[in-house]
């Protein structure tokens, strides 16, 4: 009895252990919005085409995507008045 209960710990050790590192696999995405005459524009709109991932910029102009798979995006910039501006980046 005492050897199935130490499997059983043991599988569940290493399913946490798997969870963990699935989840450090992941990036995340910073930058900074700014207008023609690098002013920065709060409030901006910024988000990864094709995902449901973005965020919006803080008063700064500053912004940042968590839980970013690895990989090649091209993100988008939106702002009331302004051109959608986009720019391709990779996530490593």
């Amino acid at each position: 009895m005492r050897k199935n209960y130490s499997k059983k710990y043991l599988l569940l050790c290493a399913f946490l252990m798997m969870s963990v590192m699935a989840f450090a696999q992941k990036g995340s995405i910073k930058g900074k919005v700014l207008d023609e005459t690098s002013q920065p524009l709060p409030g901006a709109s910024v988000s990864i085409d094709g995902t449901t991932l973005g965020a919006t910029t803080d008063a700064n102009g500053n912004y940042t995507i968590a839980s970013v798979n690895p990989g090649n995006y091209t993100l988008t910039a939106k702002y009331i008045g302004y051109v959608p501006a986009k720019q391709t980046i990779t996530v490593v």
